[in-house]
């Protein structure tokens, strides 16, 4: 679970650097185990956005040595999503000679890098998604909300190999994320993902009540499943 509002919600796992850049400001407010981080949202093919993914990455490391809430450990290494731009239409050899900088530095420090696939834009074209991924060596967290419903089925099925974990939520509407009142949408590509063995699952709501609501269809769902 991941929100604006981390102290408003009963457990977070996913820590949004760019809704909350100061974490340490919250460790003894928020007692949940953290496994990844959100980045901030930068253009990747700049050098401000290059350097300021690299500070990022020396602020989770110095975090997880610190932080009594992350989790960090050879079952579940500590995660860090990025986008790949902010609106502005990437630089392609730029962004992935700045991403794989930025990888390799990462693995250094023991963080595994996910790319996002996005709503619009150059990365909400899946096989651009791939492409980078494959030739950076990183990642992906798969948004489900950002993709359409007649492509996530197939798109499930491109970056299954790379997918580390998957944002759930019913869709993204003017940039909102809307909470699924059933999973009748979202059972086949929940199927799909337990078919390749991709169950590490975060619910990506903006308030409590509709993370809880949503975690426990998704509990009960895996319950059937399984």
């Amino acid at each position: 679970m991941r929100n604006k509002k981390p102290t408003e919600y009963s457990h977070v796992n996913d820590w949004g650097l760019h809704f909350n850049p100061n974490f340490d400001m919250y460790t003894n407010e928020v007692s949940s185990d953290i496994f990844g981080f959100h980045a901030p949202i930068v253009n990747m093919s700049s050098n401000e956005g290059k350097n300021k993914m690299l500070e990022t990455v020396d602020y989770v490391s110095n975090q997880v040595k610190n932080s009594q809430n992350i989790q960090n450990t050879a079952v579940t290494e500590t995660y860090l999503t990025i986008h790949l731009h902010n609106g502005i239409p990437p630089q392609y050899d730029k962004l992935v000679e700045n991403l794989k900088n930025i990888v390799e530095y990462a693995k250094e420090k023991n963080i595994k890098v996910c790319v996002e696939n996005l709503r619009k834009g150059f990365s909400s074209n899946p096989h651009n998604i791939l492409k980078v991924v494959e030739y950076c060596d990183c990642n992906i967290t798969m948004d489900i909300g950002h993709i359409k419903y007649e492509n996530r089925l197939d798109t499930v099925d491109l970056f299954a190999e790379y997918i580390h974990n998957v944002h759930v939520y019913e869709n993204e509407i003017d940039g909102k994320h809307i909470a699924p009142k059933n999973l009748d949408n979202l059972k086949p590509v929940l199927d799909k993902l337990l078919n390749h063995k991709k169950d590490f699952w975060l619910v990506e709501l903006m308030d409590d009540k509709s993370c809880q609501n949503t975690k426990n269809m998704l509990t009960n769902y895996l319950l059937e499943y399984f």
